[in-house]
């Protein structure tokens, strides 16, 4: 028995060190590419025009906002930095090293950090440095810029594999009826995105009737089927 109890912690402790070590590979992959892409950005940004309105602008496809982010914190700048994908706006105001506030105006409105980590997976649109201050929110951000722009890049990875599992364009629908866990077991967030789970609507669509990221929506969907309190219809 303690023979097979050794070879169990054995085991554990085998795939916790190379949980760590996928973990620490990931993590160096990333630094190593912001810091390449930094200096490339520099470059760009050089090139750009003001467009006649006294703000630098450009496009998120040749500036991604991880970089953006990184390029304004190492420069200390008291900038807001607009951002627009497709018709989702948001902004992100720097106060020298430190992003204060950020916010998604349009459905589905964000703000905090899950607004930072939900910009920073835009690719396409267009973004603007204005000279703007605005006052603290009501939720401000703690995280330092490099917090943030590892785990919003941790979690854009991972809503990838989301996609492919679970589809934007699924169609849910809560099974309260059977399902073995009452309401109040589960969390305030899974609790409003299980309410929302009609049948009637995709799961993009229930996505923007909410306030959080995406990274933490399609989490709560993973975590309710598991729990057995969802089925999908299509």
């Amino acid at each position: 028995a303690i023979a097979i109890e050794n070879s169990q912690l054995y085991q554990l402790l085998n795939q916790k060190v190379k949980q760590l070590q996928e973990t620490n590979t990931r993590l160096n992959n990333i630094l190593a590419q912001l810091e390449h892409s930094e200096a490339e950005g520099q470059r760009k940004l050089e090139l750009l025009d003001k467009a006649g309105t006294g703000n630098l602008v450009g496009r998120l496809d040749m500036f991604a906002p991880a970089n953006l982010i990184l390029m304004l914190s190492n420069d200390q700048q008291n900038v807001t930095l607009r951002l627009e994908h497709g018709i989702l706006k948001g902004y992100i105001c720097f106060d020298n090293v430190r992003i204060y506030r950020a916010e998604m105006a349009d459905a589905p409105h964000i703000t905090g950090s899950m607004a930072t980590y939900e910009m920073m997976g835009w690719q396409t649109g267009t973004f603007a440095f204005t000279a703007d201050k605005l006052e603290p929110s009501s939720n401000p951000i703690q995280a330092s810029c490099m917090h943030l722009m590892i785990e919003g890049l941790r979690r854009g990875d991972e809503v990838k594999v989301f996609y492919e599992q679970t589809p934007p364009t699924s169609i849910y629908s809560n099974n309260l009826d059977a399902a073995p866990y009452p309401l109040e077991m589960l969390t305030e967030i899974q609790r409003e995105i299980l309410l929302l789970l009609t049948g009637e609507y995709t799961l993009e669509q229930v996505w923007k009737k909410n306030q959080v990221d995406q990274h933490t929506f399609y989490t709560t969907i993973k975590e309710l089927g598991e729990k057995y309190v969802i089925q999908i219809v299509r």
